[in-house]
């Protein structure tokens, strides 16, 4: 499946105003899909991944 962007070929991708509108189509998206969003900054992976698991294990009930 191919994504393609709703701006000009002339904008930058590198722009600040690029990366705030790819950010916020991929929060739009998110939150239709219902996907969980973890922040991972300053997060060992560890730290991450009980996390996902935790969320995991209340999401789905054998």
């Amino acid at each position: 499946m191919r994504f393609s962007s709703r701006l000009p070929s002339s904008v930058s991708y590198a722009s600040l105003e690029r990366v705030a509108e790819e950010l916020e189509h991929a929060r739009s998206l998110f939150r239709r899909l219902g996907c969980l969003v973890v922040d991972v900054t300053d997060r060992a992976i560890e730290e991450t991944a009980g996390i996902i698991l935790d969320a995991r294990k209340h999401r789905i009930q054998p």
